[in-house]
């Protein structure tokens, strides 16, 4: 929780390798106003890839698409291999 922002942070793994996984977060009593930043590494196919001299930014954190927030929840695809940063305004506590 960032206090100041009113914001939550979420980070998730999907240590499967080959699929995909569609993910929901219940909320509970906070209030999701939007997903303001959604990033993954990983999940491009290559599970062994890394950086090079050749290739310094082939590994780093990319957009993550599709990320949504409404009726106390959030909803987020991770895709396969990757960790994923999710971080969510609300509009308070219930």
């Amino acid at each position: 929780l960032d206090a100041e922002r009113d914001e939550l942070a979420f980070f998730m793994v999907n240590r499967t390798a080959t699929e995909g996984v569609d993910t929901t977060i219940d909320l509970g009593s906070w209030r999701p106003a939007r997903v303001v930043e959604a990033t993954a590494i990983g999940g491009d196919g290559d599970a062994w890839e890394t950086n090079s001299q050749q290739e310094p930014d082939r590994v780093r954190p990319r957009p993550l698409e599709g990320a949504k927030a409404a009726d106390g929840s959030v909803e987020v695809r991770l895709r396969a291999g990757s960790w994923t940063m999710l971080r969510v305004a609300v509009s308070g506590n219930a």
